[in-house]
């Protein structure tokens, strides 16, 4: 398989120092994680979400879960829904459904990180396909893409506890 010829004009374009990872295909970003031996935490896990009718990408460690409503209240949305497969192949033609980079401005849209990441370390994101990735210094990514960061995701593990926690702040 060879990489999506959109996403490597993007690359070279933008002067990214990138490696591409060839792997068995995998469906999610934590099995990204597991076949590429390579942390969880650095693995970025990339979700389409529609934010009060603009449509967004949002990138979290892959052993993490979306809090929405830390999502809405951080940035001021009042709907975020996911989209769904047929929305994301209409979205994302040239891209495998669900194997989408987090190049929010090759589609004209905005990008939201989560503040988990480490800006100093390379993060493994998906190359368009679900056998190929793409290992790249995070602070490139910050310096193309111009995303917000903000607090939007919660490791897994502490999710229903976070959650607990966060409603009764309120």
């Amino acid at each position: 398989m060879s990489l999506n010829k959109k996403v490597m004009a993007y690359l070279d374009g933008h002067h990214y120092h990138y490696t591409t990872l060839t792997h068995s295909p995998t469906e999610t970003a934590m099995e990204n994680a597991r076949v590429l031996d390579w942390p969880r935490s650095k693995v970025a896990k990339v979700i389409a979400c529609n934010a009060d009718g603009e449509n967004i990408l949002l990138a979290l460690p892959a052993n993490e879960k979306v809090h929405m409503r830390s999502l809405q209240d951080n940035l001021g949305y009042s709907k975020v829904r996911m989209l769904n497969e047929k929305e994301l192949a209409s979205l994302f033609p040239d891209c495998e459904v669900g194997a989408h980079t987090p190049f929010a401005s090759m589609y004209g849209m905005s990008l939201v990180l989560s503040n988990h990441f480490d800006k100093n370390s390379e993060i493994v994101v998906n190359a368009g396909n679900h056998a190929e990735a793409l290992k790249l210094p995070l602070l490139e990514l910050i310096e193309n893409e111009n995303p917000q960061t903000v607090e939007f995701s919660v490791d897994k593990d502490s999710f229903d506890e976070y959650r607990a926690m966060y409603y009764s702040w309120m």
